[in-house]
Protein backbone atom coordinates (compact mmCIF):
# COMPACT_ATOMS: atom_id res chain seq x y z
CA UNK A 1 0.00 0.00 0.00
CA UNK A 2 2.63 2.46 -0.07
CA UNK A 3 3.52 4.41 2.27
CA UNK A 4 0.80 7.58 2.57
CA UNK A 5 -2.67 6.80 3.59
CA UNK A 6 -3.84 8.36 0.28
CA UNK A 7 -3.03 5.10 -0.89
CA UNK A 8 -6.60 2.82 -0.04
CA UNK A 9 -8.12 -0.57 -0.16
CA UNK A 10 -11.68 -0.37 -0.58
CA UNK A 11 -13.67 -3.10 0.00
CA UNK A 12 -17.06 -2.74 -2.44
CA UNK A 13 -18.03 -6.56 -2.86
CA UNK A 14 -21.21 -7.59 -1.31
CA UNK A 15 -20.00 -11.53 -0.39
CA UNK A 16 -17.18 -9.38 1.95
CA UNK A 17 -16.85 -11.87 4.81
CA UNK A 18 -14.20 -12.36 8.03
CA UNK A 19 -13.44 -15.36 9.40
CA UNK A 20 -12.75 -13.67 12.99
CA UNK A 21 -11.93 -10.80 14.80
CA UNK A 22 -9.02 -9.16 15.03
CA UNK A 23 -8.02 -9.30 11.51
CA UNK A 24 -6.56 -6.35 10.74
CA UNK A 25 -3.17 -4.74 10.59
CA UNK A 26 -2.49 -1.29 9.21
CA UNK A 27 1.11 -0.35 8.71
CA UNK A 28 0.53 1.84 5.52
CA UNK A 29 -2.31 2.88 3.62
CA UNK A 30 -6.27 2.96 4.51
CA UNK A 31 -8.70 0.32 5.02
CA UNK A 32 -11.81 1.90 3.72
CA UNK A 33 -15.12 -0.69 3.52
CA UNK A 34 -17.86 0.39 1.58
CA UNK A 35 -19.80 -2.46 1.32
CA UNK A 36 -22.75 -4.46 3.99
CA UNK A 37 -20.49 -6.08 6.60
CA UNK A 38 -20.18 -6.31 10.61
CA UNK A 39 -16.71 -6.68 11.03
CA UNK A 40 -14.47 -6.52 14.38
CA UNK A 41 -11.32 -5.96 12.79
CA UNK A 42 -9.49 -4.46 16.13
CA UNK A 43 -9.69 -6.01 20.03
CA UNK A 44 -7.12 -4.34 22.16
CA UNK A 45 -5.32 -1.75 22.26
CA UNK A 46 -4.83 -0.35 18.72
CA UNK A 47 -2.21 2.02 16.74
CA UNK A 48 -3.29 3.93 13.60
CA UNK A 49 0.44 5.18 12.56
CA UNK A 50 0.64 8.41 10.62
CA UNK A 51 0.33 6.90 7.33
CA UNK A 52 -2.62 4.74 7.92
CA UNK A 53 -6.32 5.41 8.16
CA UNK A 54 -9.58 3.88 8.56
CA UNK A 55 -12.86 4.90 6.54
CA UNK A 56 -15.76 3.53 7.13
CA UNK A 57 -18.30 4.36 3.89
CA UNK A 58 -21.52 2.30 3.86
CA UNK A 59 -24.81 3.04 5.36
CA UNK A 60 -24.87 -0.69 6.35
CA UNK A 61 -21.88 -1.39 7.24
CA UNK A 62 -20.69 -1.54 11.29
CA UNK A 63 -16.76 -1.48 12.58
CA UNK A 64 -16.53 -3.02 15.74
CA UNK A 65 -13.56 -1.98 17.85
CA UNK A 66 -13.49 -3.67 21.64
CA UNK A 67 -11.49 -3.85 24.56
CA UNK A 68 -9.26 -1.39 23.81
CA UNK A 69 -8.15 2.37 22.90
CA UNK A 70 -7.66 3.10 19.27
CA UNK A 71 -3.87 5.71 18.94
CA UNK A 72 -4.47 7.68 16.04
CA UNK A 73 -1.69 9.09 14.35
CA UNK A 74 -3.20 8.93 11.28
CA UNK A 75 -6.55 9.28 9.70
CA UNK A 76 -10.21 8.34 10.44
CA UNK A 77 -13.20 9.01 8.27
CA UNK A 78 -16.37 7.50 8.58
CA UNK A 79 -18.58 9.24 5.83
CA UNK A 80 -21.40 6.25 6.90
CA UNK A 81 -22.17 3.35 8.94
CA UNK A 82 -21.86 3.03 12.34
CA UNK A 83 -18.35 2.73 14.27
CA UNK A 84 -18.30 1.69 17.97
CA UNK A 85 -15.10 2.47 19.89
CA UNK A 86 -14.54 0.42 22.59
CA UNK A 87 -16.81 -1.54 25.29
CA UNK A 88 -15.38 -0.72 28.63
CA UNK A 89 -14.54 2.34 30.79
CA UNK A 90 -11.65 4.34 29.26
CA UNK A 91 -11.35 2.69 26.08
CA UNK A 92 -10.98 6.11 24.23
CA UNK A 93 -9.87 7.37 20.84
CA UNK A 94 -6.63 9.40 21.57
CA UNK A 95 -5.37 11.30 18.59
CA UNK A 96 -1.33 12.02 18.00
CA UNK A 97 -1.76 15.31 15.65
CA UNK A 98 -4.21 12.98 13.42
CA UNK A 99 -6.94 13.63 11.34
CA UNK A 100 -10.64 12.73 12.28
CA UNK A 101 -13.07 13.38 9.83
CA UNK A 102 -16.96 12.61 9.81
CA UNK A 103 -19.18 13.27 7.14
CA UNK A 104 -22.24 11.10 8.22
CA UNK A 105 -23.05 7.84 9.91
CA UNK A 106 -22.51 7.09 13.50
CA UNK A 107 -19.41 7.07 15.96
CA UNK A 108 -20.19 5.93 19.22
CA UNK A 109 -16.85 5.76 21.53
CA UNK A 110 -16.87 3.95 24.91
CA UNK A 111 -15.22 6.90 26.91
CA UNK A 112 -13.01 9.76 25.47
CA UNK A 113 -12.03 11.70 21.74
CA UNK A 114 -8.95 12.86 23.18
CA UNK A 115 -5.60 14.08 22.57
CA UNK A 116 -1.97 12.56 23.51
CA UNK A 117 0.02 15.51 24.59
CA UNK A 118 0.71 19.15 24.46
CA UNK A 119 2.84 19.32 21.42
CA UNK A 120 0.21 17.23 19.38
CA UNK A 121 -2.31 19.25 17.34
CA UNK A 122 -5.44 17.50 16.68
CA UNK A 123 -7.47 17.83 13.54
CA UNK A 124 -11.28 17.61 13.72
CA UNK A 125 -13.95 17.92 10.93
CA UNK A 126 -17.45 17.70 11.10
CA UNK A 127 -19.79 18.02 8.25
CA UNK A 128 -22.98 15.38 9.52
CA UNK A 129 -23.30 12.47 11.16
CA UNK A 130 -23.67 11.80 14.98
CA UNK A 131 -20.32 11.48 17.10
CA UNK A 132 -21.66 9.75 20.56
CA UNK A 133 -19.12 10.06 22.90
CA UNK A 134 -18.87 8.41 27.00
CA UNK A 135 -21.13 5.58 26.48
CA UNK A 136 -19.73 3.41 29.06
CA UNK A 137 -17.56 5.51 31.23
CA UNK A 138 -14.39 7.93 32.01
CA UNK A 139 -12.43 7.87 35.11
CA UNK A 140 -9.68 9.83 34.34
CA UNK A 141 -8.96 13.13 36.12
CA UNK A 142 -8.74 16.54 34.06
CA UNK A 143 -9.91 14.41 30.59
CA UNK A 144 -13.01 15.53 28.95
CA UNK A 145 -15.37 12.85 27.15
CA UNK A 146 -14.50 15.61 24.33
CA UNK A 147 -10.77 17.25 24.66
CA UNK A 148 -9.24 19.08 22.43
CA UNK A 149 -7.08 21.91 24.36
CA UNK A 150 -4.01 22.41 22.69
CA UNK A 151 -3.32 25.84 21.52
CA UNK A 152 -3.53 25.84 17.68
CA UNK A 153 -5.70 22.45 16.90
CA UNK A 154 -8.04 22.35 14.19
CA UNK A 155 -11.89 22.29 14.81
CA UNK A 156 -14.14 22.65 11.86
CA UNK A 157 -17.79 22.25 11.84
CA UNK A 158 -20.61 22.94 9.49
CA UNK A 159 -23.34 19.93 10.78
CA UNK A 160 -23.93 16.83 12.47
CA UNK A 161 -24.27 16.51 16.52
CA UNK A 162 -21.77 15.30 18.98
CA UNK A 163 -23.14 14.04 21.95
CA UNK A 164 -21.82 13.91 25.86
CA UNK A 165 -23.71 11.30 27.27
CA UNK A 166 -22.75 11.17 30.96
CA UNK A 167 -19.94 13.16 32.36
CA UNK A 168 -16.33 12.34 32.81
CA UNK A 169 -14.15 12.67 36.41
CA UNK A 170 -14.78 16.12 37.80
CA UNK A 171 -18.03 16.49 35.88
CA UNK A 172 -16.19 17.44 32.51
CA UNK A 173 -18.07 16.92 29.78
CA UNK A 174 -16.90 19.11 26.26
CA UNK A 175 -13.91 20.89 26.45
CA UNK A 176 -12.66 22.83 23.40
CA UNK A 177 -10.42 25.80 23.94
CA UNK A 178 -7.39 27.34 21.73
CA UNK A 179 -8.28 25.49 18.55
CA UNK A 180 -8.57 27.64 15.18
CA UNK A 181 -11.03 26.31 12.54
CA UNK A 182 -14.38 27.27 11.31
CA UNK A 183 -17.91 26.80 12.83
CA UNK A 184 -20.70 27.78 11.03
CA UNK A 185 -23.22 24.93 11.91
CA UNK A 186 -23.49 21.00 13.96
CA UNK A 187 -24.92 20.78 17.42
CA UNK A 188 -23.21 20.07 20.77
CA UNK A 189 -25.91 18.20 22.61
CA UNK A 190 -25.66 17.44 26.19
CA UNK A 191 -27.46 14.05 27.11
CA UNK A 192 -29.74 11.48 25.15
CA UNK A 193 -32.69 9.14 25.99
CA UNK A 194 -29.51 6.94 27.83
CA UNK A 195 -28.05 9.29 29.81
CA UNK A 196 -28.26 7.88 33.64
CA UNK A 197 -29.62 9.96 36.69
CA UNK A 198 -28.14 13.19 38.15
CA UNK A 199 -25.29 13.88 35.32
CA UNK A 200 -23.91 17.43 35.81
CA UNK A 201 -21.59 18.58 32.11
CA UNK A 202 -19.25 20.75 31.85
CA UNK A 203 -19.24 22.95 28.99
CA UNK A 204 -15.73 24.97 28.33
CA UNK A 205 -14.87 26.32 25.17
CA UNK A 206 -13.28 28.88 23.71
CA UNK A 207 -14.71 28.25 20.38
CA UNK A 208 -18.23 29.09 19.03
CA UNK A 209 -20.71 26.22 18.89
CA UNK A 210 -23.04 26.33 15.97
CA UNK A 211 -26.27 24.95 18.05
CA UNK A 212 -26.63 23.79 21.80
CA UNK A 213 -29.33 21.30 22.63
CA UNK A 214 -29.73 19.92 26.62
CA UNK A 215 -31.75 16.71 26.06
CA UNK A 216 -32.08 14.90 29.17
CA UNK A 217 -33.73 15.89 32.07
CA UNK A 218 -30.62 14.20 33.92
CA UNK A 219 -28.54 16.41 32.48
CA UNK A 220 -27.39 19.69 34.15
CA UNK A 221 -25.26 21.66 31.51
CA UNK A 222 -23.05 24.33 33.04
CA UNK A 223 -20.74 26.52 31.17
CA UNK A 224 -17.41 26.36 32.57
CA UNK A 225 -14.62 29.24 32.59
CA UNK A 226 -14.83 30.66 29.53
CA UNK A 227 -17.99 32.42 28.17
CA UNK A 228 -19.92 30.79 25.42
CA UNK A 229 -20.71 32.22 21.78
CA UNK A 230 -23.36 29.66 19.40
CA UNK A 231 -23.33 30.52 15.69
CA UNK A 232 -27.19 29.24 15.94
CA UNK A 233 -29.89 28.29 18.32
CA UNK A 234 -30.00 27.32 22.23
CA UNK A 235 -32.55 23.97 22.71
CA UNK A 236 -33.22 23.48 26.28
CA UNK A 237 -35.79 20.60 25.56
CA UNK A 238 -35.31 19.30 29.11
CA UNK A 239 -33.02 18.93 31.88
CA UNK A 240 -30.82 22.54 32.67
CA UNK A 241 -28.59 25.03 31.19
CA UNK A 242 -26.39 26.50 33.91
CA UNK A 243 -24.92 29.86 32.33
CA UNK A 244 -22.51 30.03 35.76
CA UNK A 245 -22.33 33.76 36.03
CA UNK A 246 -20.75 33.41 32.47
CA UNK A 247 -21.93 35.22 29.01
CA UNK A 248 -23.73 33.24 26.68
CA UNK A 249 -24.24 34.62 23.05
CA UNK A 250 -26.25 33.35 19.91
CA UNK A 251 -26.90 34.01 16.33
CA UNK A 252 -30.09 32.35 16.31
CA UNK A 253 -33.21 30.97 17.91
CA UNK A 254 -33.57 30.44 21.95
CA UNK A 255 -36.00 27.97 22.89
CA UNK A 256 -36.25 26.84 26.79
CA UNK A 257 -38.49 23.69 27.85
CA UNK A 258 -36.59 23.29 30.87
CA UNK A 259 -34.43 25.50 33.28
CA UNK A 260 -32.00 27.67 32.52
CA UNK A 261 -30.22 29.26 35.16
CA UNK A 262 -28.82 32.63 34.53
CA UNK A 263 -26.29 33.34 37.25
CA UNK A 264 -24.97 36.90 37.02
CA UNK A 265 -24.01 37.17 33.63
CA UNK A 266 -25.19 38.43 30.16
CA UNK A 267 -27.22 36.93 27.41
CA UNK A 268 -26.88 38.42 24.13
CA UNK A 269 -28.60 37.83 21.10
CA UNK A 270 -26.32 38.97 17.95
CA UNK A 271 -28.40 37.57 14.83
CA UNK A 272 -31.37 38.27 12.54
CA UNK A 273 -34.75 37.84 12.84
CA UNK A 274 -34.14 35.86 16.43
CA UNK A 275 -36.88 34.02 18.68
CA UNK A 276 -37.27 34.00 22.27
CA UNK A 277 -39.27 30.99 23.64
CA UNK A 278 -40.47 29.83 26.79
CA UNK A 279 -44.30 29.13 27.14
CA UNK A 280 -44.20 29.69 30.83
CA UNK A 281 -41.94 32.77 30.83
CA UNK A 282 -37.98 32.72 30.65
CA UNK A 283 -35.55 34.50 33.41
CA UNK A 284 -32.79 36.18 32.23
CA UNK A 285 -29.90 38.50 33.92
CA UNK A 286 -28.47 40.72 31.75
CA UNK A 287 -30.33 40.60 28.61
CA UNK A 288 -29.11 42.29 25.57
CA UNK A 289 -30.16 42.35 22.14
CA UNK A 290 -28.21 43.65 19.32
CA UNK A 291 -27.22 42.84 15.80
CA UNK A 292 -30.26 43.43 13.06
CA UNK A 293 -33.46 42.42 12.56
CA UNK A 294 -36.47 41.64 15.05
CA UNK A 295 -36.00 39.32 18.34
CA UNK A 296 -39.61 38.09 18.84
CA UNK A 297 -41.06 36.99 22.04
CA UNK A 298 -42.59 33.76 22.15
CA UNK A 299 -43.49 34.20 26.10
CA UNK A 300 -42.90 36.58 28.84
CA UNK A 301 -39.54 37.58 30.13
CA UNK A 302 -38.08 38.50 33.24
CA UNK A 303 -34.80 40.19 33.45
CA UNK A 304 -32.79 40.33 36.89
CA UNK A 305 -30.42 42.84 35.67
CA UNK A 306 -30.43 45.38 32.91
CA UNK A 307 -32.56 45.08 29.42
CA UNK A 308 -30.61 46.93 26.33
CA UNK A 309 -31.77 46.80 23.07
CA UNK A 310 -29.22 48.40 20.34
CA UNK A 311 -29.08 50.25 17.71
CA UNK A 312 -30.56 48.21 14.82
CA UNK A 313 -32.15 45.81 17.28
CA UNK A 314 -36.41 45.33 17.35
CA UNK A 315 -38.03 43.79 20.21
CA UNK A 316 -41.29 42.69 19.79
CA UNK A 317 -43.61 41.25 22.40
CA UNK A 318 -45.80 39.91 19.67
CA UNK A 319 -49.87 40.11 19.27
CA UNK A 320 -49.85 37.75 22.03
CA UNK A 321 -49.06 41.11 24.22
CA UNK A 322 -46.13 39.11 26.04
CA UNK A 323 -45.21 40.97 29.36
CA UNK A 324 -41.74 42.09 29.69
CA UNK A 325 -40.43 42.43 33.45
CA UNK A 326 -37.04 44.58 34.38
CA UNK A 327 -34.98 44.09 37.41
CA UNK A 328 -32.32 46.91 36.80
CA UNK A 329 -31.83 49.24 33.95
CA UNK A 330 -34.09 49.80 30.18
CA UNK A 331 -31.65 51.41 27.82
CA UNK A 332 -33.27 51.13 24.30
CA UNK A 333 -31.11 52.07 21.80
CA UNK A 334 -33.20 50.61 18.85
CA UNK A 335 -36.41 50.03 18.26
CA UNK A 336 -39.46 48.27 20.53
CA UNK A 337 -42.80 47.20 19.63
CA UNK A 338 -45.41 47.43 22.79
CA UNK A 339 -48.34 45.95 21.41
CA UNK A 340 -50.69 46.08 24.02
CA UNK A 341 -48.18 44.53 26.34
CA UNK A 342 -47.07 45.73 29.93
CA UNK A 343 -43.40 46.14 30.95
CA UNK A 344 -42.98 46.30 34.56
CA UNK A 345 -39.89 47.76 36.86
CA UNK A 346 -39.75 45.13 39.88
CA UNK A 347 -36.51 45.82 41.32
CA UNK A 348 -35.04 46.11 44.47
CA UNK A 349 -32.82 49.06 43.89
CA UNK A 350 -33.57 52.33 41.62
CA UNK A 351 -34.39 52.07 38.30
CA UNK A 352 -33.36 53.91 34.84
CA UNK A 353 -34.98 54.28 32.13
CA UNK A 354 -33.39 55.47 29.08
CA UNK A 355 -31.32 54.76 26.04
CA UNK A 356 -30.88 56.94 23.02
CA UNK A 357 -34.18 55.93 21.60
CA UNK A 358 -37.69 57.21 22.36
CA UNK A 359 -39.50 54.09 23.69
CA UNK A 360 -43.81 53.58 23.06
CA UNK A 361 -44.49 52.23 25.88
CA UNK A 362 -48.00 50.60 25.88
CA UNK A 363 -48.25 50.25 29.52
CA UNK A 364 -45.99 50.65 32.71
CA UNK A 365 -46.08 49.00 35.98
CA UNK A 366 -44.09 50.03 38.43
CA UNK A 367 -43.57 48.07 41.56
CA UNK A 368 -40.19 48.77 43.28
CA UNK A 369 -39.98 50.85 46.49
CA UNK A 370 -36.56 52.59 45.28
CA UNK A 371 -38.49 53.71 42.05
CA UNK A 372 -37.55 54.66 38.58
CA UNK A 373 -36.44 57.62 36.96
CA UNK A 374 -36.43 58.49 33.01
CA UNK A 375 -32.86 59.55 31.88
CA UNK A 376 -34.52 60.26 28.44
CA UNK A 377 -37.73 61.33 26.58
CA UNK A 378 -40.30 58.47 26.75
CA UNK A 379 -44.04 57.86 25.73
CA UNK A 380 -46.99 55.56 26.91
CA UNK A 381 -49.52 54.78 24.79
CA UNK A 382 -51.73 53.16 27.49
CA UNK A 383 -51.29 52.75 31.06
CA UNK A 384 -49.07 54.25 34.03
CA UNK A 385 -49.92 51.68 36.92
CA UNK A 386 -47.99 52.64 40.03
CA UNK A 387 -48.47 49.89 42.78
CA UNK A 388 -45.14 51.06 44.76
CA UNK A 389 -42.31 53.07 44.51
CA UNK A 390 -42.26 56.50 42.88
CA UNK A 391 -42.06 56.98 39.14
CA UNK A 392 -39.83 60.48 38.31
CA UNK A 393 -39.46 61.85 35.05
CA UNK A 394 -36.62 63.90 35.97
CA UNK A 395 -36.72 66.53 34.08
CA UNK A 396 -36.97 64.71 30.82
CA UNK A 397 -40.47 64.49 28.49
CA UNK A 398 -42.15 62.21 29.68
CA UNK A 399 -45.48 62.61 26.37
CA UNK A 400 -48.96 60.24 27.69
CA UNK A 401 -50.08 59.92 24.09
CA UNK A 402 -53.13 60.40 22.11
CA UNK A 403 -54.36 59.16 19.53
CA UNK A 404 -57.24 58.08 17.05
CA UNK A 405 -57.27 54.72 18.50
CA UNK A 406 -57.10 56.16 22.61
CA UNK A 407 -55.34 58.09 24.59
CA UNK A 408 -52.44 57.04 27.45
CA UNK A 409 -53.44 57.53 31.15
CA UNK A 410 -52.50 57.24 34.71
CA UNK A 411 -53.94 54.52 37.10
CA UNK A 412 -55.33 55.27 40.26
CA UNK A 413 -52.09 56.00 42.79
CA UNK A 414 -52.34 54.17 46.00
CA UNK A 415 -52.59 56.98 48.99
CA UNK A 416 -49.60 55.18 50.04
CA UNK A 417 -45.82 54.17 48.30
CA UNK A 418 -46.28 54.99 45.47
CA UNK A 419 -46.14 58.98 43.41
CA UNK A 420 -45.38 60.44 40.22
CA UNK A 421 -42.87 63.60 40.28
CA UNK A 422 -42.29 65.92 37.32
CA UNK A 423 -43.25 67.13 34.37
CA UNK A 424 -45.40 65.16 32.43
CA UNK A 425 -46.76 65.97 28.39
CA UNK A 426 -51.08 65.27 27.83
CA UNK A 427 -52.06 64.89 25.13
CA UNK A 428 -55.69 65.11 24.01
CA UNK A 429 -56.10 64.07 20.02
CA UNK A 430 -58.95 65.72 18.20
CA UNK A 431 -60.57 63.89 14.92
CA UNK A 432 -61.56 65.59 11.97
CA UNK A 433 -65.02 67.28 11.82
CA UNK A 434 -65.89 70.90 12.11
CA UNK A 435 -64.45 74.03 13.38
CA UNK A 436 -66.74 74.86 16.29
CA UNK A 437 -66.76 75.30 20.24
CA UNK A 438 -65.35 72.78 22.36
CA UNK A 439 -64.96 72.26 26.34
CA UNK A 440 -61.63 71.58 27.62
CA UNK A 441 -59.36 71.21 30.92
CA UNK A 442 -56.06 70.34 32.18
CA UNK A 443 -54.59 67.27 33.43
CA UNK A 444 -51.75 69.02 35.33
CA UNK A 445 -51.07 72.29 37.01
CA UNK A 446 -49.58 75.39 36.17
CA UNK A 447 -51.23 75.68 32.85
CA UNK A 448 -51.78 78.74 30.97
CA UNK A 449 -54.04 79.68 27.68
CA UNK A 450 -50.32 79.58 26.51
CA UNK A 451 -50.26 75.93 26.24
CA UNK A 452 -52.55 75.62 23.82
CA UNK A 453 -51.42 78.59 21.32
CA UNK A 454 -49.44 76.13 19.55
CA UNK A 455 -52.17 73.89 18.93
CA UNK A 456 -54.94 76.03 17.26
CA UNK A 457 -55.51 79.40 16.08
CA UNK A 458 -56.88 82.03 18.93
CA UNK A 459 -57.92 85.39 18.57
CA UNK A 460 -59.73 88.23 20.77
CA UNK A 461 -57.36 88.59 23.74
CA UNK A 462 -53.46 90.14 24.26
CA UNK A 463 -50.85 87.49 23.24
CA UNK A 464 -53.63 85.93 20.54
CA UNK A 465 -52.84 84.91 16.89
CA UNK A 466 -55.02 87.76 16.24
CA UNK A 467 -55.65 89.71 19.27
CA UNK A 468 -57.75 92.79 17.25
CA UNK A 469 -59.74 90.67 14.92
CA UNK A 470 -62.01 91.30 13.30
CA UNK A 471 -61.59 94.71 14.81
CA UNK A 472 -59.83 96.82 17.32
CA UNK A 473 -62.79 98.39 18.64
CA UNK A 474 -64.59 94.52 18.86
CA UNK A 475 -62.46 91.95 18.95
CA UNK A 476 -63.37 88.11 18.99
CA UNK A 477 -62.49 86.21 21.77
CA UNK A 478 -62.29 82.36 20.57
CA UNK A 479 -62.30 81.11 24.35
CA UNK A 480 -63.99 81.64 27.46
CA UNK A 481 -64.09 80.80 30.82
CA UNK A 482 -67.36 80.59 33.05
CA UNK A 483 -68.46 82.45 35.97
CA UNK A 484 -71.75 81.32 37.66
CA UNK A 485 -71.79 83.49 40.20
CA UNK A 486 -72.76 86.22 37.31
CA UNK A 487 -75.98 87.32 36.67
CA UNK A 488 -78.98 86.44 34.66
CA UNK A 489 -79.26 83.98 32.14
CA UNK A 490 -76.74 80.91 31.36
CA UNK A 491 -75.31 82.54 28.95
CA UNK A 492 -74.38 85.59 30.85
CA UNK A 493 -71.49 83.76 32.78
CA UNK A 494 -69.57 83.51 30.26
CA UNK A 495 -66.30 85.54 30.52
CA UNK A 496 -64.16 86.29 27.45
CA UNK A 497 -60.17 85.16 28.09
CA UNK A 498 -57.80 88.40 28.54
CA UNK A 499 -54.23 87.73 28.25
CA UNK A 500 -52.53 84.61 26.55
CA UNK A 501 -51.24 84.34 30.19
CA UNK A 502 -54.88 83.57 31.96
CA UNK A 503 -54.40 80.27 34.20
CA UNK A 504 -56.55 77.31 34.04
CA UNK A 505 -56.97 76.07 37.35
CA UNK A 506 -57.16 72.44 38.47
CA UNK A 507 -60.82 71.34 37.34
CA UNK A 508 -61.95 74.48 35.48
CA UNK A 509 -63.78 73.72 32.24
CA UNK A 510 -62.83 76.23 29.07
CA UNK A 511 -65.27 76.64 26.57
CA UNK A 512 -62.71 77.08 22.95
CA UNK A 513 -63.52 77.45 19.48
CA UNK A 514 -61.00 75.37 17.60
CA UNK A 515 -59.83 74.31 13.91
CA UNK A 516 -58.07 74.86 11.25
CA UNK A 517 -60.38 76.60 8.79
CA UNK A 518 -63.91 78.08 9.28
CA UNK A 519 -65.55 75.58 7.78
CA UNK A 520 -63.95 72.40 8.94
CA UNK A 521 -60.89 70.74 10.81
CA UNK A 522 -58.58 67.92 9.98
CA UNK A 523 -57.50 65.46 12.92
CA UNK A 524 -55.15 67.36 15.33
CA UNK A 525 -53.48 67.28 18.57
CA UNK A 526 -53.91 69.18 22.00
CA UNK A 527 -50.98 69.49 24.97
CA UNK A 528 -50.20 70.29 27.83
CA UNK A 529 -46.94 70.05 30.34
CA UNK A 530 -46.63 70.22 34.04
CA UNK A 531 -46.92 68.16 37.39
CA UNK A 532 -49.53 65.43 36.99
CA UNK A 533 -52.93 66.35 38.68
CA UNK A 534 -53.28 63.69 41.66
CA UNK A 535 -54.74 63.09 44.63
CA UNK A 536 -58.19 63.98 45.75
CA UNK A 537 -59.27 67.15 44.42
CA UNK A 538 -62.27 69.41 45.57
CA UNK A 539 -63.88 71.33 42.90
CA UNK A 540 -65.95 73.78 44.65
CA UNK A 541 -69.56 75.09 43.04
CA UNK A 542 -71.92 77.72 43.15
CA UNK A 543 -75.31 78.22 42.78
CA UNK A 544 -76.68 81.85 42.54
CA UNK A 545 -80.45 82.10 42.32
CA UNK A 546 -81.14 85.11 39.43
CA UNK A 547 -83.39 84.22 36.42
CA UNK A 548 -84.75 80.89 37.36
CA UNK A 549 -84.15 77.07 38.16
CA UNK A 550 -82.89 76.35 33.75
CA UNK A 551 -80.40 79.53 34.01
CA UNK A 552 -78.86 78.81 37.34
CA UNK A 553 -76.10 76.54 39.15
CA UNK A 554 -74.75 76.33 35.87
CA UNK A 555 -70.82 75.32 36.55
CA UNK A 556 -68.32 74.33 34.13
CA UNK A 557 -65.65 72.24 35.21
CA UNK A 558 -63.37 69.62 33.68
CA UNK A 559 -61.93 66.40 34.20
CA UNK A 560 -58.76 67.30 36.40
CA UNK A 561 -57.01 63.72 35.93
CA UNK A 562 -54.74 62.41 33.12
CA UNK A 563 -56.64 59.17 33.03
CA UNK A 564 -60.69 58.76 32.21
CA UNK A 565 -63.22 59.01 35.41
CA UNK A 566 -66.10 56.57 36.11
CA UNK A 567 -69.25 58.80 36.76
CA UNK A 568 -70.58 56.16 38.77
CA UNK A 569 -67.78 55.52 41.14
CA UNK A 570 -68.57 55.67 44.42
CA UNK A 571 -64.97 57.37 44.70
CA UNK A 572 -66.88 60.15 42.94
CA UNK A 573 -68.68 62.42 45.60
CA UNK A 574 -71.60 64.15 44.18
CA UNK A 575 -73.27 66.94 46.57
CA UNK A 576 -76.13 68.93 44.96
CA UNK A 577 -75.22 67.94 41.61
CA UNK A 578 -77.94 66.68 39.35
CA UNK A 579 -77.13 63.24 38.50
CA UNK A 580 -77.24 63.26 34.26
CA UNK A 581 -74.20 63.06 31.84
CA UNK A 582 -74.63 65.22 28.44
CA UNK A 583 -71.89 65.09 26.13
CA UNK A 584 -71.53 67.38 23.05
CA UNK A 585 -70.64 66.90 19.61
CA UNK A 586 -68.97 70.08 17.84
CA UNK A 587 -70.06 68.07 14.66
CA UNK A 588 -73.84 68.50 15.33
Amino acid sequence: MGTVNSNTLEITATNFTVASTNFLTLTNGTFKLSTTATITPFTGNTTLPLSTGLWVNNASAVVNTTGGSITLYGKLNVSSGTLNIGNATNNNLTSYGGVVTFNGGSINIASRLDKAGTPTLSFFNMTNGTLTLNTVGSTTAGAAPFRMDEVGATFNMTGGTIIIRRSGAGNLGYVNVGSTGTVTGGTLQIGDASTPAAQTIQINSTKEIGNLLVNSANANAILMTNSLVLTNDVTVNSGTLNANNLNLTLGGNWLDNGTFTPGIGTVTFDGTNQSITKTTGETFNHLSLTGTGTKTLGGNVTTNGDLTINAAAILDITTNNYNVNVGSNWINNGNFLAQNGTVTFNGTVAQTIGGTSITNFRNITLNNSAGASLTNAQNLLGTLTLSFGTFATNGQVFTLVSDASGTARIATIPPFGADITGNITMQRYIDAGATNWRFLTTAVSGTTLADWNDDFITSGFIGSDYPLWPTPANPWSSIYFYDETVLGIEDSGYVAATNITNTVAVGQGVWVWSGDTIIGTQPFTIDVTGPANKGNISLPLTYTASAGIFDDGWNMVGNPYPSTLDWDSPSITKTGINNAIYIFNPDL
